[in-house]
This record gives structure tokens, C-alpha cells and sequence, in this order.
């Protein structure tokens, strides 16, 4: 008998009846879904319509007594071979992983237990031939007691893989190095294509995001064309190949301090032909990054690339540009809007910058001071609740799920930013505050517009509120820096996009402000 074929007990019926009765069994319940429904043999038009077998003395003596079931004439046969329906033959990943490894531990003469099947990990990362395993997995005692190299070439054969290793915690040093540990093969270095765009980097000292692929995505379908692009935190070139091969940038200066992602990133370059139009500028980009080149800056860092902000602006031309700024953005919508935003930033991680000589250094308390000052508390909660209340009107009329937000009442918020009581400000502060509000306000059009259309639930409008609130924020902090980094000059700083590209947690969420930056006539 073929492996495949299963005995089974069937109603036998005419082909014409074949579907009928089935649908009728399975309403009944007694449709044996494991098998197919078999034609008996060339010399009759009977199909054998597989039934349970505990479920046959539910319909047998009708069946014998009648000859009929459900109006359809038909007979039982107690043992038919059947072949297994197409989905039993089906076997996942997992299923092949589990049952290669149970064969190995039963033919090492050792017993299996639930225990052992709960410890092999449903999930994995591929990175080329290689599997990475998670770090919570493969921890029994058991697996000690199977020759390593006969464990681990199973796990291989069975993901369809030739090299296996296992990911450890993130290491806490300047680099982010991940730990991972090779348990079958030579070396950790993997090639992967991610949009057209070839990847290899060294497993054990480079690691690959593969969720920001979106963000990936939107840099890709930027126009870059003639562009001078500054990529800080340039790692392998996650960003820094989209701008080069789909982008056109004709320049883009990438800027890394881990020896490990600049090797990598040097290889990466030559893979893409694209290595003529990138300089890498190995080191802390506070030392190395250039200065008054940038058309366009990439801060692709979170938890916060705060302390690259006073560089990006460093780097701009003089004429302005654009920056790309990433952070993780914690949203709490039974805090003031203030305290809300404040945890996102911390003034003290600002970095210093020398320009060429002249001390072009941002006094990071001042711009906190700032911000405090322009955007009082009081009308900071006044927005915020009427934003609430907006967002929770909007969200009962039309159960909003995925869906663009209205922010046309923004607007009107942006007036109750410009009439802040400054009293107790000194004049000089006063200019400055009433000059940045200004500048805030006349791009009032354009920032309330910038917000993507991504939310997760009908709560998601207070969240999309308050990402376009730290969008504006960091906005401000920016034309800070770009005042006291340019000798007092006036700059305008436009929110002109908000993405959001991934959740880490509940209201913890991976946000680019896009904010063009220029310089007043």
C-alpha cells in the first residue's frame, strides 16, 4: 500500500451525488476531512465519500436498512484506502523542523517530550543561506546531550539552510554591536536583497533592519536627482544605497563610526556600482561629517538622533535643505502635551559643533528654554484638549480605522500658539519667540498637511495629533540651532511630511519628521 493512502471507512454514491452528500456529512458532522473523495475504479462512476469512524454507527442502519442517505442512494464500505487530502500533506517549516529533530532524539535513543517541541522556536530570521535563531530558544538540557554539529546541520536541512546561528542580547557598548554566536558554518558574513539593492554584512557585528522597509521604500521614491546627500549613522548603507540607486542622488556623504558597518558598507557600494558617487566618512560625525554641503540630511538613529540635530544643520548648505529626522516617539494622551513632549527630548544630548574654526556651538539649554517659554503650558493643555475633543468627535462620526485624520482645525490651534502671553519674557527673548512663531505660523498650510495618513485605531487620531506635535517641536528646536549657528540670522523651519514606519510598543512608535529648512530673506 502507498504511503500515502490511509484506510478509511466511505459513503459510496454516484459521481453526479459525490458533492452533495459530502456537504451533507460535513453538516452533520461525520465528513472525515483527512482524505479525498476517490473514484472506486475505472469500471464504476462510484466515488468513496470518506466518513469518521467512530461516526459510522451514527448513519449505519439507515444505510444498510434503506440504502439511502440525505435522499441519495448509496451504500457503506467499512475499509476504503484513501489518499490524504491536500492539506494534511501540506507540512509547515515548523512541522518539518519539529519532526526531523524528534526523529533525531528518538533514533539517539532518547524520548521526546513536550518540553523538547516548546523549546524549538516558531519563528526565525533568514539571512541569505544562513538561519538565525532567537535568542529563547534551543536552551534545554537536552540538546547538550546531541552531538552539536549533528543537531545543528538538522536545523539547517530543515529551513532549507547551510549555516545557523543564534542571536543574543544586543551588546551595551557605543556601537550597538549585536551578539550573535555562529553554530555551524565558517563566517557570519550574508548577503540579502532588500528592493533591488544587494546587502552582505557581517551577522556577528552588523545587523540588518528589516523593519524599516517602508522607510526604505519612501527614500527610494524620492527625486534626489543632482542632490548632495549626508547620511549620519550611515551603518551598512541602509539608507544610504536607496538615495544612491533608486533616489539618483549624485553625492551622498556617508558618515559611520563602527569599523565593522564601514567595511561592510564599503562592500556594499562596489556590489551596486555606486561606489563613485559616496564618500565614507569613517568616525563620530561631530569630527567628520562635512559641513555647508547638504542638500539633504538622513538622521536614520532611534531610540533619538538628538545629538546629531546641531551636525545635520551644520552640514546644510547655505541655502537650506531638507532634514530627515528619526526618532522613537512615546505617546501619553493623560499627560499635558507639554510633559508629553518634553520626554522625547533631552537638551542635554545635543552635541557641540566646530565650525571650521568658529564657535559655532549650540547652547542646548537656551533652545529648551525657548521652547518652554513660546509654547506656555497653559495653552499647550488648551490645544491639546481641543485637539482631543476633535479627534474623539471625528472618531465617533466615522469609526475611523486606517483612515486620514482631519487636522483642519490646526489651524486655528497654530493662532492660539501666536497669541501666547509673553509678559514675562524679557524683550530680547520676546523677538526671538515672537520671530520664531511667526515662522511657524506662516507654514501653518503646509505642516498641517504633512501628517501621513497611517493610525492604527479609532484612538489613533490623539496619536497622530501628538506625532505631529513632536514633528513641530523638534521643528522648533531645529530653527533654534540654525539662528545661533548662523550668527543670529533668521531661518524658517516647514514640517512638510510625517511618517510613521513602525510600533515598538503600545504608544511607542517609530516617527521620521521631514522638516525643510531656510534661511530668511
Amino acid at each position: 500500500m502507498n504511503d500515502q493512502l490511509r484506510s478509511s471507512p466511505c459513503v459510496c454514491v454516484e459521481a453526479q451525488f459525490a458533492q452533495k452528500m459530502r456537504q451533507h456529512l460535513e453538516s452533520q458532522g461525520i465528513w472525515d476531512a483527512r482524505y479525498r473523495l476517490t473514484k472506486l475504479s475505472n469500471d464504476t462512476n462510484e466515488v468513496a465519500v470518506p466518513i469518521q469512524e467512530e461516526m459510522l454507527g451514527v448513519i449505519q442502519h439507515e444505510v444498510e436498512e434503506t440504502g439511502v442517505l440525505c435522499s441519495i442512494p448509496c451504500r457503506l464500505l467499512s475499509k476504503v484506502n484513501l489518499p490524504q487530502s491536500k492539506k494534511m500533506t501540506i507540512v509547515s517549516p515548523r512541522q518539518k523542523l519539529v519532526r526531523n529533530i524528534k526523529s533525531l532524539i528518538e533514533g539517539a535513543g532518547m524520548t521526546w517530550i513536550q518540553d523538547l517541541e516548546d523549546d524549538i522556536p516558531r519563528q526565525w530570521e533568514m539571512h541569505g543561506d544562513m538561519v538565525l535563531l532567537p535568542d529563547a530558544s534551543f536552551k534545554h538540557a537536552t540538546w547538550a546531550k546531541i552531538e552539536s554539529k549533528c543537531l545543528w546541520e538538522t536545523v539547517a536541512t530543515s529551513v532549507c539552510a547551510t549555516r545557523v546561528a543564534k542571536k543574543g542580547v544586543v551588546q551595551n557598548n557605543d556601537f550597538r554591536s549585536p551578539q550573535v554566536h555562529l553554530l555551524l558554518g565558517d563566517t557570519g558574513w550574508v548577503e540579502q536583497i532588500d528592493n533591488g539593492i544587494r546587502y552582505t554584512y557581517d551577522i556577528q557585528h552588523c545587523m540588518f533592519s528589516s523593519g524599516n522597509i517602508t522607510e526604505k521604500l519612501r527614500v527610494a521614491s524620492l527625486n534626489c536627482d543632482g542632490e548632495t546627500v549626508v547620511d549620519l549613522y550611515a551603518g551598512i548603507g541602509y539608507f544610504t544605497l536607496p538615495y544612491l540607486v533608486h533616489a539618483k542622488a549624485a553625492m551622498v556623504h556617508a558618515c559611520e563610526w563602527n569599523p565593522h558597518a564601514v567595511r561592510a558598507l564599503e562592500k556594499n557600494l562596489q556590489l551596486n556600482n555606486v561606489r563613485e558617487r559616496c564618500v565614507i566618512h569613517a568616525g563620530d560625525n561631530s569630527k567628520v561629517c562635512p559641513k555647508g554641503i547638504a542638500d539633504r540630511v538622513n538622521l536614520g538613529l532611534i531610540p533619538s538622533s538628538q545629538q546629531g540635530w546641531p551636525i545635520a544643520c551644520a552640514a546644510l548648505k547655505h541655502t537650506g535643505g531638507i532634514l530627515h529626522i528619526h526618532g522613537n516617539v512615546t505617546t501619553t494622551p493623560l499627560k499635558p502635551m507639554e510633559d508629553s513632549l518634553l520626554q522625547n527630548f533631552e537638551a542635554d544630548k545635543l552635541a557641540t559643533v566646530d565650525c571650521g574654526g568658529k564657535d559655532c556651538k549650540v547652547d542646548s539649554k537656551n533652545v529648551l528654554k525657548s521652547f518652554r517659554q513660546t509654547f506656555m503650558e497653559s495653552d499647550i493643555r488648551s490645544v491639546a484638549k481641543d485637539e482631543l475633543m476633535h479627534v474623539n468627535d471625528t472618531a465617533e462620526q466615522t469609526n475611523i480605522s486606517d483612515k486620514h485624520i482631519d487636522t483642519s482645525n490646526l489651524s486655528e490651534q497654530n493662532d492660539t500658539f501666536n497669541k501666547t502671553d509673553l509678559k514675562d519674557s524679557s524683550e530680547d527673548n520676546r523677538t526671538v519667540q515672537d520671530h520664531n512663531i511667526a515662522s511657524f505660523s506662516n507654514e501653518a498650510a503646509r505642516e498641517n498637511n504633512a501628517i501621513s495618513s497611517h493610525t492604527h485605531n479609532a484612538s489613533g487620531a490623539d496619536v497622530r495629533t501628538q506625532w505631529n506635535h513632536w514633528a513641530k517641536y523638534v521643528g522648533k528646536v531645529i530653527q533654534r540651532i540654525l539662528t545661533e549657528m548662523h550668527d543670529g540670522k533668521d531661518w524658517s523651519v516647514c514640517v512638510i511630511h510625517v511618517e510613521h514606519v513602525k510600533s515598538y510598543a503600545p504608544r511607542v512608535d517609530h516617527i521620521v519628521a521631514d522638516l525643510e529648512c531656510r534661511p530668511k530673506s
